[in-house]
């Protein structure tokens, strides 16, 4: 009985090790395929895909020599110095309009119409499916982020924006503390302290420095306020206390009249503005 058992024992032990292998080996196929897959074949597959995915599918190709003609023909109108035609081949199509330095802006929007209704003409219409960017500047030469975004000359135009803003804010605070320091009324002391000290500090830092700051506080200071018996007597002579009669509203500049973007509007067939 002891040696069949034990022959048992010998045949079952090389069944076993062969169905172990068998899943040791399947399991090792399938963490295989799974590295394999991971590693190689999907990224082979997505670098395959166009930046721009699926939003390119219908739209008609681009002809290089439409962009080339465009820039030519731009080039040779009135109040424009050249056109650069930029496409990095996605649904955006950017027009930087190079104006003569001086001309209005409504001399450059006209300028730039028939520039995009020749491109639009040449290209057989196949533009209108595209979105039609345009800009209008002059002076400091615009350069391209990473997305093909007009960067430098937006920043540079913003800054000037934000320069004339804080200019205006630190001016209004000065009159007002100008008005308190010759009428020290609660009213002209509350405002001109408002303006001062929390309205318009980061304005007053950013366009006069830390020192006009502190040169205000200190004339804010030493200012004296009336009583209330004075208050009421200077309005019984005067029959009112003056205060500061500038409103606290930034005014229009020229300074965003360029650059000046646009977008080309299919339905009307004009460049809309902003």
């Amino acid at each position: 009985m002891m040696e069949k058992r034990d022959l048992k024992k010998r045949r079952t032990k090389p069944r076993v090790a062969f169905l172990y292998g068998i899943g040791l080996f399947v399991a090792t196929a399938v963490f295989a395929g799974v590295v394999l897959y991971q590693l190689w074949w999907q990224p082979r597959v997505a670098t395959g895909n166009p930046i721009f995915g699926y939003r390119m599918e219908e739209m008609p190709e681009l002809n290089e020599a439409w962009l080339s003609a465009t820039e030519e023909f731009g080039g040779n109108q009135v109040h424009v110095d050249y056109v650069e035609v930029i496409w990095m081949s996605g649904p955006v199509i950017y027009f930087n309009i190079r104006v003569e330095e001086g001309i209005s802006l409504s001399e450059a929007h006209s300028a730039a119409v028939p520039i995009l209704e020749y491109f639009i003409e040449t290209s057989n219409e196949a533009a209108l499916d595209y979105s039609l960017q345009v800009v209008v500047s002059y002076g400091e030469i615009a350069y391209l982020d990473g997305d093909g975004n007009l960067a430098g000359l937006r920043a540079d135009n913003q800054r000037e924006v934000a320069a004339h803003t804080h200019e205006y804010h630190r001016s209004f605070a000065e009159s007002t503390l100008e008005y308190a320091e010759r009428y020290p009324s609660r009213a002209n002391m509350t405002r001109a302290n408002d303006n001062i000290n929390s309205l318009f500090t980061a304005s007053i830092l950013a366009a006069g420095g830390e020192e006009e700051l502190e040169s205000m506080r200190t004339r804010f200071a030493a200012i004296t306020p009336m009583t209330d018996e004075e208050e009421s007597a200077f309005i019984e002579s005067q029959g009112y206390i003056p205060e500061y009669s500038g409103v606290w509203q930034v005014p229009p500049t020229n300074i965003s009249d360029f650059p000046n973007w646009g977008v080309w509007n299919n339905r009307r067939s004009r460049i809309d503005w902003n």
